[in-house]
């Protein structure tokens, strides 16, 4: 899951600051999406502006190479507790509490990120009947669903039949900007959702808001159920 980097970038974050840190035993094929969860939410609890990752970033294919010669001033074992403790840290809303909006795309959608978020509506959504008539489930009429991506996303999405899933099960696609920095949120909004630990992290100040942070899967389910949900997300 994308929210496993997003939470090792939290953790990672606040425990260099605004260190280089060289990380070991990330798996090779993380994506460009997964690197970004943990870039973004590692800039937000820390000032962390650059990593290195073993075997992953191109610069750095042993560990040797990362150090360029020199001794690491401090060597962290992070264990599945240390992960756990993050994931806690990063939300402030509990399970089951009533849920006002969801945003995603912060750092902004990519289209890959787009096509997961349809394949999870697609299965909150059973196909039509044989009368013709959707079972599919929607929006939680008291929920909000913003997605946030970006000119050159938006335009694969469109030449997609992708962007009729979204639009129906109710999400609103924003260009170009941040939810903290364009008025999308309502002045009574209490509780929002994200799979962002940069926006987890951000938002509770920013917005005034209590935050859950949950896998784009709990994301989904807690917007058609209208209350913040969890699922069988382990670390």
């Amino acid at each position: 899951s994308n929210a496993f980097y997003a939470i090792l970038g939290h953790l990672i974050g606040s425990l260099v600051e605004d260190k280089i840190p060289v990380i070991e035993g990330l798996p090779v094929e993380a994506s460009s999406d997964q690197l970004k969860a943990l870039c973004a939410a590692a800039a937000s609890s820390g000032s962390v502006a650059l990593f290195h990752a073993v075997g992953v970033t191109p610069e750095a294919n042993t560990l040797e190479e990362a150090f360029q010669g020199d001794t690491p001033e401090r060597i962290i074992d992070i264990r599945p507790s240390d992960l756990r403790k993050s994931s806690s840290d990063l939300s402030t809303a509990k399970e089951g509490d009533d849920l006002d909006l969801v945003v995603l795309g912060c750092p902004h959608f990519s289209f890959d990120e787009f096509r997961e978020l349809a394949q999870l509506i697609r299965a909150e959504t059973p196909a039509p009947s044989c009368e013709g008539k959707s079972r599919g489930k929607t929006l939680h009429p008291d929920v909000k669903f913003v997605v946030i991506s970006c000119q050159t996303s938006y335009a694969l999405l469109q030449r997609s039949e992708l962007v009729d899933v979204l639009t129906d099960f109710g999400i609103e696609i924003t260009l170009d900007t941040c939810v903290f920095h364009t008025p999308m949120v309502s002045p009574d909004t209490k509780v929002i959702m994200t799979n962002s630990g940069k926006c987890a992290y951000y938002a509770p100040g920013e917005l005034s808001v209590r935050v859950a942070f949950g896998t784009m899967a709990e994301c989904v389910a807690s917007a058609v159920k209208g209350r913040v949900c969890r699922l069988k997300f382990k670390i």
